[in-house]
């Protein structure tokens, strides 16, 4: 008797076994089922969820290239900005130097220009002041303070800050003011060189500053290309960065959402397998107590 009883108790807990693990089955197709996801949790697939967090965290990255890409391609645009400004500001200070070398013009109206010429130097001082984010953009990496003082001299320092934007790229925060703006050609140097000038009163020496203005447009044209190329790397490392995101999402998508035809095909066939399972166990329980009795 205890033999039989053995084999009862033996066979009947691994049917039960086999029922428990076609519930285990069903439950979990019922929920890849209704919430479309087959990976939620680690436990559901230990090597896909080492995949996923690998992903995300590839994506976290990306994510903060790109935030730093548009936050430099913001920089840029308000340094070119800056630098347009000076060159309008040069262009006008031409003009004017141009004009008042023409001999039909007297020393008064020279010395009287050097208010117009003052002011068009203030400006460029003000431009060459821009600061974005709290950062002035010419002072290298003393970005905390003003580049120049009112008299034109650099406050900044010779440093060259960047900002990461990719795997191993970086995009410039912010230029030597003393190199960008005064290195070929002086802009502080045309400008206070003109109003210096006019106050001389003479046409000649007037017409002298021509050749320190035509050298700031110059440097200025140089300053703009060097800008420009950063604005570029910085416009390609926001569509990498976006592309890449793309990227890591399809492959995050593709092993964290189930095909739901084919989730609810496991679906039907953990239920059948689930009820033939009770129906076996229920059938073979009055067998086995028969057999026992």
């Amino acid at each position: 008797m205890s033999v039989i009883r053995s084999t009862f108790n033996g066979r009947l807990a691994a049917l039960q076994s086999g029922t428990a693990r076609n519930a285990s089955r069903l439950g979990k197709a019922q929920e890849v089922a209704t919430t479309g996801l087959k990976v939620q949790r680690p436990s559901d697939d230990p090597a896909r969820s080492g995949r996923l967090y690998a992903i995300d965290e590839q994506l976290a990255d990306q994510a903060v290239w790109r935030d730093n890409a548009e936050w430099a391609e913001g920089l840029l645009v308000a340094a070119d900005e800056a630098l347009t400004d000076i060159v309008d500001a040069l262009g006008q200070a031409r003009v004017l130097a141009v004009q008042l070398s023409n001999d039909s013009y007297g020393p008064s109206d020279r010395t009287n220009a050097v208010v117009s010429a003052q002011r068009l130097l203030e400006r460029a001082l003000a431009s060459a002041n821009t600061s974005f984010a709290g950062r002035s953009i010419f002072a290298g990496e003393a970005w905390d303070g003003p580049a120049y003082d009112a008299t034109g001299a650099y406050l900044g320092d010779t440093g060259a800050p960047e900002i990461p934007v990719g795997e191993g790229l970086a995009v410039r925060s912010g230029f030597d003011g003393s190199d960008l703006l005064q290195g070929g050609g002086d802009v502080v140097v045309a400008f206070s060189n003109l109003v210096a000038n006019l106050a001389t009163g003479d046409a000649d020496i007037v017409r002298s500053t021509l050749d320190d203005i035509d050298g700031a447009i110059a440097q200025l044209a140089e300053a703009r290309t060097i800008v420009g190329n950063e604005m570029l790397n910085a416009g390609d490392a926001i569509e990498l960065s976006e592309s890449l995101e793309l990227s890591f999402s399809d492959a995050a998508r593709n092993i964290r959402e189930a095909d739901l035809p084919t989730a609810y095909t496991n679906l039907f066939a953990a239920q059948q397998a689930y009820q033939a399972s009770l129906q076996v166990t229920a059938q073979s329980r009055s067998s086995l107590l028969f057999n026992l009795l």
